[in-house]
């Protein structure tokens, strides 16, 4: 992880912008960690609908990462509206494995690496690149409020 400051605010992520001046040392981790953001969001995504849409509370990780691996290894998604159940779809084998990495780096070692290539894979290759100059966050931005607009009655 790294810290910028920018202005009076003061930025703490693994990607979020490669619009800052980068040392060395940062350039290479934001070159191998490229997906993270774009993976990460994915994975917020499935784990708030699934929770929304099938109930676990949000506290009971476990059986909601359960029921991401089940979608993610192919069980289709019922019951529940066709919208809900392509981007779950979709996005469930990122993040299963944005959760497995999670997990181990949280539980098992802090130098747990990242999965980078396989996540930059199921994302169909699309990540950060140095050259875009712009934060990810917009890509955040998009996701929910398109996420919202499909799902806005859900709490």
């Amino acid at each position: 992880m790294w810290m910028r400051a920018a202005r009076r605010r003061v930025y703490r992520g693994l990607a979020l912008s490669c619009g800052f001046d980068l040392s060395p040392e940062d350039a290479t981790f934001f070159d191998q960690n490229q997906s993270y953001d774009r993976g990460f969001t994915a994975t917020h995504l499935v784990n708030w609908l699934v929770t929304a849409l099938y109930g676990p509370r949000r506290e009971d990780r476990e059986a909601r990462a359960a029921m991401v691996c089940e979608f993610a290894e192919g069980k289709p998604p019922e019951g529940i509206p066709e919208q809900a159940a392509t981007v779950i779809t979709r996005y469930a084998p990122i993040a299963a494995a944005m959760s497995a990495f999670m997990r181990a780096f949280q539980q098992a070692s802090r130098s747990t690496p990242y999965p980078d290539e396989e996540i930059r894979r199921q994302l169909g290759g699309r990540a950060m690149r140095r050259e875009d100059r712009s934060p990810v966050g917009a890509y955040l931005v998009r996701s929910v409020s398109y996420a919202q607009s499909l799902f806005g009655y859900v709490r």
